[in-house]
């Protein structure tokens, strides 16, 4: 979402030549991974940040306009307030 944000709100993102990053792989990850959390992430993401654009990653992705994503984007039209 912060890589969106930067891009969509007119920031920059700058590579530093001389920085070096690392990663670290385990044999096996420690914990599971829920997919109804990455879709959650997705569709709150979808419903911020890509308002004229939303419709697009609903048709894209079915799932995301089932209960779960109605549920976000009800939650997010209640906290926009009335009239916005």
């Amino acid at each position: 979402e912060q890589s969106i944000r930067v891009w969509l709100c007119g920031g920059e993102i700058y590579v530093a030549r001389d920085s070096r990053v690392a990663h670290v792989f385990r044999p096996s990850f420690p914990y599971k991974i829920d997919n109804t959390q990455v879709y959650y992430n997705k569709i709150r993401t979808v419903e911020v940040w890509f308002d004229d654009y939303k419709d697009y990653f609903y048709a894209a992705d079915p799932y995301a306009s089932t209960s779960l994503g109605l549920g976000i984007a009800t939650r997010h039209a209640r906290s926009m307030g009335p009239g916005e």
